[in-house]
């Protein structure tokens, strides 16, 4: 398959592409869920179907576009894949393919059950939202290239102190904002370490998308924790823990918010 095509040529192909995939699609770049100057392969959840995703970086008159393929796995395909591949099945499903934390499905399925565990035994957990502040403002100053780069940027300064274990555990749960679970810990201790490793971190990343490009950015973060009255399971605790969030946005971001 070439990479450049007019509009005329990609209407045929588009067809084409549909008599073999459930969908067929061509995305703006930062449409895409993640960027990719090849071929990129990754598997997810889709309601109750497990997708093989495809995407490729084409030009289309002269413009960037990613070309998207998605196709559902037959129980036939899942039953007869060999241990590696299940392995890129499951990693596909729970892993977010830009930065490599753990995606909302996992936050879902496994984060939510084990807090709700935790409230129902009356131990202690908590958890953080962490966004990007002004990022609609990022992406049209520096472009969705450089823009990813700060999100994969982000990821890693939380994964160095949230990534240990199941207690401990960093999720991307929007475009621009990540979730971090603490077990064992209270909303008070957590703020206390957000607060801290907020001060020492670097906020400016240096994008190596073409010239080195610098990026000052600031986070929005808020904590909530189980033994607070009104967090009485994980859907409460989100909640509480999005609304706290929100003001700090409202109010500015570039600050930590606890109550």
């Amino acid at each position: 398959m070439k990479k450049e095509y007019s509009a005329q040529e990609l209407e045929p192909l588009v067809a084409a592409l549909g008599q073999v995939f459930e969908q067929v699609e061509v995305l703006e770049p930062a449409q895409a869920d993640s960027e990719t100057s090849g071929l990129c392969i990754s598997y997810e959840r889709r309601m109750d179907d497990v997708c093989s995703v495809i995407r490729r970086r084409i030009w289309v008159d002269g413009a960037p576009r990613v070309l998207q393929l998605v196709g559902v796995l037959s129980s036939a395909d899942v039953a007869g894949a060999s241990a590696r591949d299940l392995s890129m099945y499951r990693d596909g499903l729970i892993r977010d393919p830009l930065t490599g934390t753990y995606n909302q499905v996992f936050w879902a399925d496994r984060i939510c059950g084990k807090l709700d565990q935790y409230s129902l035994t009356g131990r202690p957990a908590a958890i953080a939202l962490v966004d990007i502040d002004g990022y609609s403002d990022i992406v049209a100053r520096y472009g969705s290239a450089d823009a990813g780069q700060l999100v994969c940027y982000v990821a890693n300064l939380w994964k160095r102190y949230y990534d240990e274990g199941d207690e401990k555990v960093v999720c991307r749960v929007s475009d621009h904002g990540f979730a971090v679970a603490c077990f064992g810990s209270d909303e008070v201790d957590l703020e206390s370490q957000l607060r801290f490793m907020y001060e020492k971190m670097s906020r400016v990343c240096i994008s190596t998308n073409g010239m080195l490009r610098r990026i000052p950015f600031t986070l929005s973060m808020a904590c909530a924790g189980l033994n607070e009255p009104a967090c009485t399971d994980a859907e409460s605790l989100y909640d509480t823990c999005r609304r706290r969030l929100d003001a700090v946005r409202a109010a500015g971001g570039d600050a930590v918010a606890r109550a």
